[in-house]
């Protein structure tokens, strides 16, 4: 059986439509005309600036090139329609650098060698060895009333002035490292027993596991990779 249908045929506008359209596009365009003038007068009443000149003055707003600064603030010079005032002055941070104390150390020696280095200047956050090392007081550690510094690749130096005190200082060193390094491999087992009762520990597929469900946990959410 053909369905009884009839071709598209487009509606006419009548005259008294295409007239209120036109009214209508008269009407828009005398507004945007009005909004123009009401830009202009706007952009008048507040003194504008480039950026070069806003960045000079300070403004936060000005930090990496914000598009707020460029295109919506009413102090913009060139931008008009912008009447929200984005200017803030941006806030003085005054660093005042740490002051450490004088450790007034002749020599030094390295935890791993018995190199003994003389301490050639003491500065307000360094000292310099002989050969232009420094060791950074930033750095400085201790350990039972016993201090430690360490240069830019955290390698530890210590006291040499008096030498009887070298070994004592070098002992409770290797005494916190196997503290540490026996606390990292208790944590270690522990991060293994909690690993191993987790049904999804392993990388084999779990009996009440489904194989999009094993797939999804080892491959993620795009499943297994293709070959």
């Amino acid at each position: 059986m053909k369905k009884n249908t009839k071709p598209l045929v487009m509606e006419p506008i009548s005259e008294e439509t295409r007239a209120k359209l036109r009214e209508i596009e008269s009407r828009i365009d005398e507004l945007k005309r009005q909004i123009t003038e009401l830009e202009e007068d706007a952009y008048t009443l507040v003194p504008k600036h480039t950026f070069e000149e806003c960045k000079a003055m300070g403004c936060e707003h000005t930090f990496r090139n914000r598009w707020d600064c460029h295109c919506h603030c009413v102090r913009r010079k060139g931008y008009t329609g912008c009447f929200n005032d984005y200017y803030r002055a941006q806030e003085k941070k005054v660093y005042i650098p740490e002051k450490y104390p004088m450790l007034n150390w002749k020599t030094v020696v390295g935890s791993c060698n018995d190199y003994v280095r003389k301490v050639i200047k003491e500065t307000d956050r360094t000292l310099i060895l002989e050969g232009g090392d420094q060791l950074l007081k930033s750095k400085v550690f201790v350990i039972e009333d016993v201090q430690y510094i360490k240069d830019r690749s955290d390698y530890t130096y210590m006291c040499a002035d008096v030498p009887e005190n070298v070994e004592m200082a070098k002992t409770l060193l290797k005494i916190r490292h196997s503290e540490w390094v026996e606390n990292f491999r208790a944590s270690i087992k522990l991060d293994d027993t909690i690993k191993a009762s987790d049904k999804y520990a392993g990388v084999e597929k779990q009996p009440d596991e489904t194989q999009e469900e094993y797939e999804t946990r080892i491959f993620g959410d795009e499943g297994g990779t293709e070959i």
